[in-house]
């Protein structure tokens, strides 16, 4: 088993009621099974709010993997111990003009 950190920020931290949290993985586990691991734990609103399919997320929502952007398919991507996992929502702001 590994153990991968997962951090929310905005509307995620919101939906989950966490900042982060740790999830142990089997090793070899992809980022596809995290993200149905975080489907399974923090149900449908997350689920519907953030993907459109397991292999597509909504507009204006990335992944990051030890600060990398991660890029479907998910599936190709796997984990080691230590990792840490970031759902970025998308970002409100103002005008850049």
């Amino acid at each position: 088993m590994i153990s991968v950190r997962v951090k929310y920020f905005a509307e995620i931290r919101d939906m989950t009621g966490k900042k982060e949290e740790t999830l142990l993985m089997s090793d070899g586990s992809t980022v596809k099974e995290l993200l149905q691991k975080l489907k399974e734990i923090h149900g449908e609103i997350f689920s519907s709010r953030i993907f459109v399919s397991e292999e597509e997320l909504k507009e204006d929502y990335n992944l990051l993997l030890n600060s990398e952007s991660v890029e479907p398919p998910f599936s190709k991507k796997t984990l080691k111990e230590g990792d840490e996992f970031v759902i970025l929502p998308p970002i409100a702001g103002g005008s850049l003009s």
